[in-house]
Protein backbone atom coordinates (compact mmCIF):
# COMPACT_ATOMS: atom_id res chain seq x y z
CA UNK A 1 0.00 0.00 0.00
CA UNK A 2 0.96 3.13 -1.17
CA UNK A 3 1.67 6.03 1.66
CA UNK A 4 2.90 8.79 0.06
CA UNK A 5 1.19 11.49 1.86
CA UNK A 6 3.30 10.50 5.53
CA UNK A 7 6.51 10.34 3.52
CA UNK A 8 6.34 13.93 2.13
CA UNK A 9 5.60 14.95 5.18
CA UNK A 10 8.35 13.70 6.59
CA UNK A 11 10.86 14.92 3.66
CA UNK A 12 9.66 18.58 3.84
CA UNK A 13 11.67 18.85 6.71
CA UNK A 14 14.87 17.98 5.23
CA UNK A 15 17.38 20.35 3.66
CA UNK A 16 17.15 20.28 -0.49
CA UNK A 17 20.77 19.57 -0.75
CA UNK A 18 20.32 16.00 1.18
CA UNK A 19 17.71 14.62 -1.39
CA UNK A 20 18.95 12.55 -4.23
CA UNK A 21 16.16 12.26 -6.90
CA UNK A 22 16.60 10.73 -10.08
CA UNK A 23 13.36 9.48 -12.31
CA UNK A 24 11.36 7.02 -10.54
CA UNK A 25 12.98 7.23 -7.00
CA UNK A 26 13.99 9.61 -4.28
CA UNK A 27 16.90 8.54 -1.61
CA UNK A 28 17.31 10.57 1.77
CA UNK A 29 19.93 9.73 4.82
CA UNK A 30 19.00 8.62 8.20
CA UNK A 31 19.06 10.74 9.69
CA UNK A 32 22.41 12.23 8.67
CA UNK A 33 25.12 11.82 5.94
CA UNK A 34 28.09 12.13 8.77
CA UNK A 35 28.39 8.84 10.49
CA UNK A 36 31.86 8.64 13.49
CA UNK A 37 33.26 5.46 13.82
CA UNK A 38 36.54 4.57 16.16
CA UNK A 39 39.17 2.33 14.41
CA UNK A 40 38.54 -1.00 14.72
CA UNK A 41 35.06 -0.48 15.46
CA UNK A 42 31.92 -0.95 13.54
CA UNK A 43 28.77 1.27 13.18
CA UNK A 44 24.73 1.05 11.35
CA UNK A 45 24.07 4.05 8.92
CA UNK A 46 20.86 3.94 6.68
CA UNK A 47 18.97 5.76 4.34
CA UNK A 48 15.15 6.08 3.48
CA UNK A 49 14.16 5.59 -0.34
CA UNK A 50 10.56 5.62 -1.98
CA UNK A 51 9.94 4.07 -5.22
CA UNK A 52 7.39 6.33 -6.99
CA UNK A 53 6.07 3.19 -9.18
CA UNK A 54 6.04 4.75 -12.56
CA UNK A 55 8.25 1.89 -13.73
CA UNK A 56 6.32 -0.96 -12.26
CA UNK A 57 9.85 -2.01 -10.88
CA UNK A 58 11.26 -1.95 -7.60
CA UNK A 59 14.73 0.14 -6.63
CA UNK A 60 17.83 -1.59 -5.69
CA UNK A 61 20.18 0.03 -3.24
CA UNK A 62 24.44 -1.14 -3.35
CA UNK A 63 27.06 -0.14 -1.26
CA UNK A 64 30.84 0.84 -1.95
CA UNK A 65 33.57 2.48 -0.08
CA UNK A 66 36.42 4.74 -1.04
CA UNK A 67 38.81 3.18 1.08
CA UNK A 68 39.70 -1.06 1.70
CA UNK A 69 39.78 0.31 5.45
CA UNK A 70 36.50 1.13 5.50
CA UNK A 71 34.26 -2.45 5.11
CA UNK A 72 30.52 -1.36 4.33
CA UNK A 73 27.94 -4.27 3.84
CA UNK A 74 24.56 -3.80 3.11
CA UNK A 75 22.26 -5.48 5.16
CA UNK A 76 19.04 -7.42 3.64
CA UNK A 77 16.89 -6.29 2.51
CA UNK A 78 18.18 -3.29 0.42
CA UNK A 79 15.54 -2.80 -1.96
CA UNK A 80 12.41 -0.42 -1.91
CA UNK A 81 9.16 -2.21 -3.32
CA UNK A 82 8.00 -0.83 -6.40
CA UNK A 83 5.51 2.35 -5.72
CA UNK A 84 6.43 2.17 -1.73
CA UNK A 85 9.35 3.53 0.43
CA UNK A 86 11.74 1.55 2.79
CA UNK A 87 14.37 2.14 5.49
CA UNK A 88 17.70 0.51 3.91
CA UNK A 89 20.35 -0.36 6.34
CA UNK A 90 24.24 -0.87 6.20
CA UNK A 91 27.04 -2.04 8.19
CA UNK A 92 30.04 -0.47 8.72
CA UNK A 93 33.92 -1.71 10.40
CA UNK A 94 36.79 -0.01 9.75
CA UNK A 95 40.13 -1.45 10.12
CA UNK A 96 42.59 -0.45 13.29
CA UNK A 97 44.74 1.20 10.98
CA UNK A 98 41.89 3.45 9.67
CA UNK A 99 42.14 7.21 10.71
CA UNK A 100 40.70 10.19 9.61
CA UNK A 101 37.66 11.37 6.65
CA UNK A 102 36.45 8.31 4.25
CA UNK A 103 33.30 8.31 1.63
CA UNK A 104 31.00 5.46 1.22
CA UNK A 105 28.63 5.93 -1.07
CA UNK A 106 24.65 3.85 -1.85
CA UNK A 107 23.76 3.80 -5.05
CA UNK A 108 20.24 3.37 -6.15
CA UNK A 109 19.11 1.70 -9.81
CA UNK A 110 16.69 -1.21 -11.12
CA UNK A 111 16.05 -2.61 -14.23
CA UNK A 112 14.60 0.02 -16.08
CA UNK A 113 17.77 1.10 -17.64
CA UNK A 114 17.55 4.54 -15.90
CA UNK A 115 21.05 6.41 -14.55
CA UNK A 116 21.70 5.39 -11.24
CA UNK A 117 21.89 7.83 -8.28
CA UNK A 118 24.77 8.12 -5.65
CA UNK A 119 24.42 9.54 -2.24
CA UNK A 120 27.50 9.76 -0.62
CA UNK A 121 28.12 9.45 3.52
CA UNK A 122 30.96 10.65 4.98
CA UNK A 123 32.72 8.18 7.89
CA UNK A 124 34.82 9.95 10.14
CA UNK A 125 36.99 7.94 12.21
CA UNK A 126 38.12 9.09 15.09
CA UNK A 127 41.66 9.43 15.61
CA UNK A 128 43.66 10.07 18.59
CA UNK A 129 43.51 13.53 20.88
CA UNK A 130 47.16 15.51 21.05
CA UNK A 131 47.50 17.69 23.58
CA UNK A 132 49.48 20.86 24.55
CA UNK A 133 49.96 22.88 28.01
CA UNK A 134 49.77 25.87 29.12
CA UNK A 135 50.93 27.55 32.27
CA UNK A 136 47.99 29.64 33.64
CA UNK A 137 50.24 31.15 36.43
CA UNK A 138 53.26 31.76 33.81
CA UNK A 139 56.00 30.93 36.27
CA UNK A 140 57.26 27.35 36.55
CA UNK A 141 58.56 27.77 40.47
CA UNK A 142 56.58 26.82 43.48
CA UNK A 143 57.01 29.16 46.11
CA UNK A 144 56.40 27.63 49.79
CA UNK A 145 52.57 27.39 49.94
CA UNK A 146 52.10 28.78 46.35
CA UNK A 147 50.63 26.38 43.13
CA UNK A 148 50.76 26.71 39.45
CA UNK A 149 47.54 26.31 37.44
CA UNK A 150 48.28 23.82 34.35
CA UNK A 151 45.14 23.66 31.74
CA UNK A 152 45.26 21.11 28.63
CA UNK A 153 44.59 21.80 25.20
CA UNK A 154 43.32 19.68 22.76
CA UNK A 155 43.96 19.54 18.98
CA UNK A 156 41.85 16.68 16.31
CA UNK A 157 38.92 16.25 18.52
CA UNK A 158 36.78 16.62 21.47
CA UNK A 159 38.21 15.13 24.39
CA UNK A 160 36.36 13.24 27.11
CA UNK A 161 38.32 13.48 30.09
CA UNK A 162 42.30 13.83 30.26
CA UNK A 163 44.97 11.94 32.24
CA UNK A 164 48.32 13.71 34.12
CA UNK A 165 51.16 12.24 34.99
CA UNK A 166 53.57 13.40 37.67
CA UNK A 167 57.02 12.47 36.58
CA UNK A 168 55.68 9.66 34.58
CA UNK A 169 53.37 8.55 37.18
CA UNK A 170 48.93 9.01 36.73
CA UNK A 171 48.34 11.35 39.42
CA UNK A 172 44.40 10.55 39.16
CA UNK A 173 43.42 13.65 37.79
CA UNK A 174 40.84 13.86 34.50
CA UNK A 175 39.64 17.53 34.72
CA UNK A 176 41.33 20.32 31.71
CA UNK A 177 42.57 22.00 34.37
CA UNK A 178 45.45 20.61 36.98
CA UNK A 179 46.24 22.77 39.94
CA UNK A 180 49.69 21.38 40.70
CA UNK A 181 51.22 22.12 44.00
CA UNK A 182 54.16 19.18 43.90
CA UNK A 183 57.81 20.71 41.99
CA UNK A 184 58.14 17.71 39.08
CA UNK A 185 57.37 16.93 35.18
CA UNK A 186 53.80 17.02 34.01
CA UNK A 187 52.43 16.01 31.10
CA UNK A 188 48.93 15.05 30.02
CA UNK A 189 46.64 12.92 27.22
CA UNK A 190 43.14 13.28 26.16
CA UNK A 191 40.67 10.32 25.99
CA UNK A 192 38.58 10.38 23.08
CA UNK A 193 34.75 9.48 21.90
CA UNK A 194 36.11 5.76 21.61
CA UNK A 195 37.89 6.05 25.05
CA UNK A 196 41.33 5.63 23.44
CA UNK A 197 43.99 7.46 25.41
CA UNK A 198 45.75 10.23 22.79
CA UNK A 199 49.38 11.06 22.82
CA UNK A 200 51.01 12.40 26.39
CA UNK A 201 51.90 16.44 26.09
CA UNK A 202 55.62 18.03 25.98
CA UNK A 203 56.64 17.86 29.66
CA UNK A 204 55.99 21.05 31.64
CA UNK A 205 58.45 21.12 34.45
CA UNK A 206 57.66 22.78 38.03
CA UNK A 207 60.65 23.59 40.52
CA UNK A 208 61.04 24.04 43.76
CA UNK A 209 61.66 27.50 44.47
CA UNK A 210 63.21 29.17 47.86
CA UNK A 211 62.34 32.59 50.11
CA UNK A 212 64.42 35.31 49.08
CA UNK A 213 66.60 35.34 52.04
CA UNK A 214 70.02 37.72 53.12
CA UNK A 215 71.95 35.00 55.04
CA UNK A 216 75.43 37.33 55.19
CA UNK A 217 76.72 40.75 54.26
CA UNK A 218 79.81 42.44 54.82
CA UNK A 219 81.26 45.79 54.05
CA UNK A 220 85.30 45.89 54.38
CA UNK A 221 88.27 48.52 53.40
CA UNK A 222 90.59 46.13 50.94
CA UNK A 223 94.12 47.21 51.13
CA UNK A 224 94.63 49.88 49.07
CA UNK A 225 91.48 52.28 49.86
CA UNK A 226 89.08 50.39 47.87
CA UNK A 227 85.33 49.72 49.29
CA UNK A 228 83.96 46.83 48.79
CA UNK A 229 80.39 45.12 49.97
CA UNK A 230 79.58 41.19 49.53
CA UNK A 231 75.77 40.34 50.33
CA UNK A 232 75.90 36.52 50.11
CA UNK A 233 71.68 35.33 50.15
CA UNK A 234 68.76 32.18 49.38
CA UNK A 235 67.16 32.33 46.71
CA UNK A 236 65.56 31.54 43.51
CA UNK A 237 66.12 33.45 40.26
CA UNK A 238 67.24 36.41 42.19
CA UNK A 239 67.79 39.64 40.49
CA UNK A 240 70.08 42.27 41.57
CA UNK A 241 69.74 45.83 41.78
CA UNK A 242 72.69 48.04 43.91
CA UNK A 243 71.93 51.81 44.54
CA UNK A 244 73.81 54.40 45.91
CA UNK A 245 71.96 56.76 48.53
CA UNK A 246 68.91 55.48 46.83
CA UNK A 247 69.59 55.80 42.72
CA UNK A 248 70.21 52.90 41.08
CA UNK A 249 73.79 52.00 39.74
CA UNK A 250 75.55 49.39 37.21
CA UNK A 251 78.94 48.61 37.01
CA UNK A 252 81.58 50.76 35.43
CA UNK A 253 83.66 54.16 36.27
CA UNK A 254 83.88 53.45 39.97
CA UNK A 255 81.99 50.91 40.58
CA UNK A 256 82.71 47.12 39.91
CA UNK A 257 79.73 44.79 40.20
CA UNK A 258 79.69 41.16 40.27
CA UNK A 259 76.70 38.98 40.34
CA UNK A 260 76.26 34.61 40.85
CA UNK A 261 73.12 32.60 41.69
CA UNK A 262 73.72 33.16 45.26
CA UNK A 263 76.16 36.47 46.09
CA UNK A 264 76.89 40.12 44.80
CA UNK A 265 79.47 42.11 45.38
CA UNK A 266 80.19 45.94 45.22
CA UNK A 267 83.44 47.23 44.83
CA UNK A 268 84.18 51.14 44.79
CA UNK A 269 87.04 52.89 43.76
CA UNK A 270 88.54 56.38 44.00
CA UNK A 271 86.81 56.15 48.11
CA UNK A 272 87.47 59.50 49.11
CA UNK A 273 85.15 61.24 46.33
CA UNK A 274 82.21 58.62 48.39
CA UNK A 275 82.99 59.26 51.64
CA UNK A 276 79.67 59.01 53.77
CA UNK A 277 77.23 57.62 50.56
CA UNK A 278 75.80 54.44 51.80
CA UNK A 279 75.37 51.57 49.03
CA UNK A 280 72.14 48.80 49.21
CA UNK A 281 71.27 46.31 47.29
CA UNK A 282 67.05 45.49 46.38
CA UNK A 283 67.37 41.56 45.69
CA UNK A 284 64.45 40.50 43.96
CA UNK A 285 63.36 36.27 43.73
CA UNK A 286 60.77 34.44 42.21
CA UNK A 287 60.14 33.95 46.26
CA UNK A 288 59.85 37.37 47.47
CA UNK A 289 62.35 39.95 47.81
CA UNK A 290 65.29 41.04 50.28
CA UNK A 291 66.88 45.02 51.11
CA UNK A 292 70.22 45.06 52.11
CA UNK A 293 70.78 47.22 55.15
CA UNK A 294 73.26 49.22 53.45
CA UNK A 295 77.04 50.10 53.93
CA UNK A 296 78.71 53.53 54.06
CA UNK A 297 81.55 53.98 52.46
CA UNK A 298 84.12 54.80 55.30
CA UNK A 299 88.07 55.69 54.48
CA UNK A 300 88.34 53.59 58.02
CA UNK A 301 87.78 49.75 57.51
CA UNK A 302 85.30 49.65 60.86
CA UNK A 303 85.30 45.70 61.20
CA UNK A 304 82.59 45.67 63.83
CA UNK A 305 80.53 47.95 66.28
CA UNK A 306 78.90 46.22 69.32
CA UNK A 307 76.69 47.63 72.58
CA UNK A 308 75.36 45.86 75.37
CA UNK A 309 74.44 47.21 78.78
CA UNK A 310 76.12 46.38 81.78
CA UNK A 311 75.70 47.64 85.37
CA UNK A 312 77.65 50.55 84.97
CA UNK A 313 75.51 51.69 81.72
CA UNK A 314 75.80 51.38 78.30
CA UNK A 315 79.11 49.45 77.21
CA UNK A 316 80.10 50.04 73.28
CA UNK A 317 83.04 48.16 71.52
CA UNK A 318 84.30 48.75 67.93
CA UNK A 319 87.46 47.51 65.95
CA UNK A 320 89.23 48.81 62.57
CA UNK A 321 90.73 46.38 60.32
CA UNK A 322 92.83 49.54 58.83
CA UNK A 323 92.81 53.61 58.59
CA UNK A 324 93.60 56.23 56.61
CA UNK A 325 94.27 59.33 57.98
CA UNK A 326 91.86 58.78 60.95
CA UNK A 327 92.11 61.42 63.67
CA UNK A 328 89.33 59.87 65.99
CA UNK A 329 85.54 59.00 66.97
CA UNK A 330 82.99 60.91 67.99
CA UNK A 331 80.72 58.64 69.80
CA UNK A 332 77.15 59.38 69.48
CA UNK A 333 73.44 58.55 70.96
CA UNK A 334 69.95 58.84 70.09
CA UNK A 335 66.96 58.27 72.69
CA UNK A 336 65.03 57.96 68.96
CA UNK A 337 67.42 57.26 66.46
CA UNK A 338 66.95 60.27 64.37
CA UNK A 339 68.38 62.94 67.03
CA UNK A 340 71.89 61.96 67.84
CA UNK A 341 73.54 63.75 70.55
CA UNK A 342 77.72 63.81 71.01
CA UNK A 343 78.88 61.81 74.07
CA UNK A 344 82.66 61.38 73.79
CA UNK A 345 85.40 61.97 71.41
CA UNK A 346 87.98 58.78 71.35
CA UNK A 347 91.31 59.26 69.43
CA UNK A 348 92.32 57.21 66.03
CA UNK A 349 95.49 55.83 65.33
CA UNK A 350 95.60 57.94 62.25
CA UNK A 351 97.16 55.38 59.21
CA UNK A 352 97.26 51.86 59.77
CA UNK A 353 96.91 48.41 58.40
CA UNK A 354 96.63 46.60 61.70
CA UNK A 355 93.75 46.27 63.38
CA UNK A 356 92.97 48.16 66.26
CA UNK A 357 89.92 48.02 68.97
CA UNK A 358 88.48 50.85 70.80
CA UNK A 359 86.06 50.98 73.56
CA UNK A 360 83.59 53.49 75.66
CA UNK A 361 81.02 53.10 78.30
CA UNK A 362 78.38 55.45 78.12
CA UNK A 363 77.50 55.71 82.39
CA UNK A 364 74.51 57.89 81.70
CA UNK A 365 72.94 55.39 79.97
CA UNK A 366 71.24 54.02 83.78
CA UNK A 367 69.05 57.38 83.31
CA UNK A 368 66.81 55.57 80.54
CA UNK A 369 65.19 52.59 82.45
CA UNK A 370 63.25 50.62 79.80
CA UNK A 371 64.46 53.13 76.84
CA UNK A 372 65.66 52.08 73.76
CA UNK A 373 68.94 53.96 72.56
CA UNK A 374 70.80 54.36 69.78
CA UNK A 375 74.60 54.89 69.05
CA UNK A 376 76.78 55.57 66.08
CA UNK A 377 80.40 56.69 65.18
CA UNK A 378 81.36 59.90 63.57
CA UNK A 379 85.03 58.90 62.07
CA UNK A 380 86.88 62.03 61.80
CA UNK A 381 90.04 62.44 59.17
CA UNK A 382 93.07 64.73 59.60
CA UNK A 383 91.61 66.98 57.36
CA UNK A 384 87.98 67.42 58.85
CA UNK A 385 86.18 65.12 56.50
CA UNK A 386 83.77 62.95 58.56
CA UNK A 387 82.02 59.98 58.16
CA UNK A 388 78.88 58.22 60.33
CA UNK A 389 78.86 54.46 60.88
CA UNK A 390 75.53 52.77 60.97
CA UNK A 391 73.37 53.08 64.20
CA UNK A 392 72.89 50.14 66.43
CA UNK A 393 70.80 49.72 69.29
CA UNK A 394 71.25 48.61 73.06
CA UNK A 395 67.70 47.80 75.52
CA UNK A 396 68.49 49.59 79.02
CA UNK A 397 66.31 47.25 81.33
CA UNK A 398 63.00 48.42 82.22
CA UNK A 399 59.31 47.91 80.89
CA UNK A 400 59.10 51.27 78.99
CA UNK A 401 61.26 50.17 75.76
CA UNK A 402 59.17 48.86 72.65
CA UNK A 403 60.70 49.71 68.78
CA UNK A 404 60.42 48.17 65.28
CA UNK A 405 64.22 46.94 64.22
CA UNK A 406 63.26 46.07 60.93
CA UNK A 407 60.29 44.25 58.90
CA UNK A 408 60.17 41.74 55.82
CA UNK A 409 57.43 40.46 53.78
CA UNK A 410 56.95 37.98 50.85
CA UNK A 411 56.32 34.51 50.80
CA UNK A 412 53.40 33.12 53.30
CA UNK A 413 54.76 35.42 55.84
CA UNK A 414 55.30 39.13 57.58
CA UNK A 415 58.76 38.74 59.88
CA UNK A 416 59.29 41.24 62.04
CA UNK A 417 61.98 42.12 64.47
CA UNK A 418 61.23 43.65 67.81
CA UNK A 419 63.44 45.75 70.35
CA UNK A 420 62.00 45.47 74.30
CA UNK A 421 62.89 46.83 77.44
CA UNK A 422 61.33 43.84 79.21
CA UNK A 423 59.52 40.93 79.29
CA UNK A 424 55.62 41.40 78.43
CA UNK A 425 52.53 40.09 76.63
CA UNK A 426 51.51 41.59 73.77
CA UNK A 427 48.70 42.07 71.41
CA UNK A 428 49.32 41.97 68.06
CA UNK A 429 46.87 44.01 65.58
CA UNK A 430 47.62 43.87 61.35
CA UNK A 431 45.46 46.52 59.73
CA UNK A 432 45.15 47.76 56.62
CA UNK A 433 44.78 51.91 55.60
CA UNK A 434 40.93 51.53 55.80
CA UNK A 435 41.40 50.11 59.33
CA UNK A 436 40.38 46.13 58.92
CA UNK A 437 42.10 43.96 60.85
CA UNK A 438 43.38 40.95 58.85
CA UNK A 439 45.22 39.53 61.62
CA UNK A 440 45.17 39.84 65.60
CA UNK A 441 46.73 37.72 67.86
CA UNK A 442 48.60 37.37 71.58
CA UNK A 443 52.49 36.65 72.34
CA UNK A 444 54.99 37.12 74.66
CA UNK A 445 57.89 39.23 74.34
CA UNK A 446 61.10 38.51 76.21
CA UNK A 447 63.49 41.01 77.03
CA UNK A 448 66.23 42.37 74.17
CA UNK A 449 66.07 41.75 70.45
CA UNK A 450 63.69 39.00 68.89
CA UNK A 451 62.84 38.22 65.93
CA UNK A 452 58.89 37.16 64.80
CA UNK A 453 56.97 35.17 62.38
CA UNK A 454 53.50 36.60 61.54
CA UNK A 455 51.80 33.62 59.26
CA UNK A 456 49.13 33.55 56.66
CA UNK A 457 49.38 37.01 55.01
CA UNK A 458 50.00 35.76 51.49
CA UNK A 459 47.10 36.51 50.32
CA UNK A 460 46.52 39.80 51.48
CA UNK A 461 47.29 42.58 48.35
CA UNK A 462 50.49 44.55 47.99
CA UNK A 463 49.94 47.79 50.16
CA UNK A 464 50.34 49.68 53.35
CA UNK A 465 49.56 47.69 56.29
CA UNK A 466 49.44 49.10 60.04
CA UNK A 467 51.34 46.89 62.98
CA UNK A 468 49.75 47.49 66.43
CA UNK A 469 51.58 46.34 69.85
CA UNK A 470 50.13 47.28 72.77
CA UNK A 471 50.78 45.57 76.37
CA UNK A 472 48.43 47.66 78.11
CA UNK A 473 50.34 50.36 79.18
CA UNK A 474 52.86 50.61 75.95
CA UNK A 475 51.55 51.35 72.91
CA UNK A 476 53.60 51.15 69.37
CA UNK A 477 52.27 51.25 65.69
CA UNK A 478 54.62 51.00 62.67
CA UNK A 479 53.83 51.19 58.77
CA UNK A 480 54.59 47.78 57.06
CA UNK A 481 54.69 47.30 53.21
CA UNK A 482 53.81 43.97 51.40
Amino acid sequence: MRNYPAVLAALLFVPFGMLHAQADWLALPNPTNIITICPGGNAVGSLVVLDFGSNMAPTDVAFSSSSTDITVIGIPPTQCPNGNFAVINFFLFASPAATGSYSVTATLSHSGGLNPTLLVFTVNVQGQITTTITNASGANVLCPSSSATLVANATGGNPTSYRWYLNGVFTGMTSAVLNASVAGSYTVSAINTCSVEGPKSAPTVLTTGVPTQITAETCILLPGGDYQNTITLQGTNLAYQWRRNGVNISSGGDFAIVNTPTSTQLTVTNVSSHDGAVFSCIITGACGSAFSSGCVALPVELMSFIGAWTEGGVRLEWETGSEINNEGFEVQRSSDGIEFTALEFVPGAGSTEVARQYGFLDEEGASFPGRVLYYRLRQVDYDGSSNLSDAISVVVPGNGGLELLAFHTGGESLEVTLLSGGERNLRLILSDALGRVHIQTQLALPLGQTRLTIPSTQNLPPGVYYLYLSDGQVRRSWPVYR
